[in-house]
């Protein structure tokens, strides 16, 4: 068996021309244009190429980019005004028109807000003495205020943890546990409110 020397192919004896009858015109096979499929494999394979680094270079680009920071700046932008919103709403009241973005308000507005959230956390405070501690902390009395305000603090409930923690380190009369959540700050139907959900 022979085979094609420029593509390869096995020719059978019927359809091996020889260069004579090239020569003479007695062929009655096409005769194949290797050169033609050459370039059209060729194409082909650029065409593939290029397909694989396009599609490479649309997977790493963006990684490399966001590795630099370029581009991802907007994103964190975003996420830290959508968590400041949020802690904002989270602590605001429950009505809608209380509401306020960090957009409107100061720095020191801001930090107040955060620390006053911070405060009732982990203690119950009456408006005035929340407004105090924040003042002790260095907070502006415009910015303590703002922040007594805006945090979102039900203060009836402010002065029922409070009575309860007077109540498990010492014994109060309901008198005496009143006039200590006057002393602390609360109105006057706070430390009744507090009082009597302790029981009294």
């Amino acid at each position: 068996m022979k085979f094609c020397s420029n593509c390869g192919n096995a020719l059978d004896n019927n359809n091996i021309i020889t260069s004579e009858q090239v020569e003479q015109g007695k062929t009655t096979l096409p005769v194949v244009n290797h050169s033609q499929q050459k370039k059209e494999g060729s194409v082909f394979k650029s065409l593939i190429s290029l397909v694989f680094w396009g599609f490479i270079l649309w997977l790493i680009v963006p990684i490399f980019l966001g590795n630099l920071g370029i581009g991802s700046s907007t994103k964190s932008e975003t996420t830290e005004r959508t968590a400041d919103n949020a802690i904002v709403q989270e602590n605001s009241q429950e009505s809608s028109s209380s509401t306020v973005t960090t957009s409107s308000i100061s720095m020191g507005q801001k930090n107040a807000l955060g620390k006053a959230a911070s405060y009732l956390d982990f203690a119950a405070f009456s408006y005035s003495g929340l407004i105090e501690q924040l003042k002790y902390e260095g907070f502006s009395d415009e910015d303590a205020t703002y922040a007594a305000d805006n945090c979102g603090a039900d203060w009836n409930e402010q002065a029922s943890k409070k009575a309860k923690s007077y109540l498990e380190f010492t014994s109060f009369s309901r008198a005496s546990l009143i006039d200590q959540l006057l002393y602390e700050g609360f109105t006057s139907d706070q430390a009744e409110y507090g009082a009597t959900s302790v029981g009294y």
